[in-house]
């Protein structure tokens, strides 16, 4: 549990994840385990525990051999997957590491034919992010879509609270422009 909790720094606790990975060479028949564990605190809804989780699972698929590798294949793969979407409504930190991830497996583990399911769903990630590409640009016409105008600050004298117009006024809840 201490590997995938926050420190305050957006990093699990790097002695915690070297004792997991420790215990796992020491004793293999906890991996099942160590999985479903993972892979739950892979959908947690805080997107930091999601990203520590996901950088845990990485380091225990390089440490903990075929054997690992081949659960995730069998019991992670597809919500990584589904996680590295593009426009599916997940935060932009848990899509980009998820791809990045997928990515990073297929390369390194595709080559093993036993492992070659991290080529193929790597295949269909970038088929998927290509299609989102041509939608984006279908949508804009042609063109990158424009980016957003950076906020306001808020004029001097309104509460924070209440949002502004396009012209500076703060919008208030009283019909009469009080507070």
């Amino acid at each position: 549990y201490g590997g995938t909790t926050e420190t305050g720094d957006g990093e699990g606790d790097p002695t915690g994840i070297v004792e997991i990975n420790e215990i796992l060479k020491d004793k293999p028949h906890l991996i099942t385990e160590a999985i479903k564990f993972l892979k739950a605190r892979i959908k947690d809804r805080s997107p930091a525990t999601s990203c520590i989780a996901m950088d845990l699972l990485d380091q225990c698929m390089q440490t903990n051999g075929l054997q690992f590798q081949l659960l995730v294949i069998k019991k992670v793969l597809q919500r990584m997957f589904k996680f590295s979407l593009p426009n599916k409504g997940n935060h932009p930190n848990i899509q980009q590491k998820a791809a990045s991830l997928v990515r990073s497996w297929a390369a390194t583990y595709s080559s093993d034919a036993r492992l070659a399911e991290f080529g193929n769903v790597a295949k269909e990630l970038a088929r998927k992010e290509e299609v989102a590409r041509q939608q984006a640009l279908a949508v804009s016409g042609g063109m990158p879509a424009p980016r957003a105008a950076p906020a306001r600050p808020p004029a001097y004298g309104y509460p924070q609270e209440y949002p502004q117009n396009a012209y500076g006024d703060a919008w208030s809840p009283d019909p009469y422009g009080g507070y």
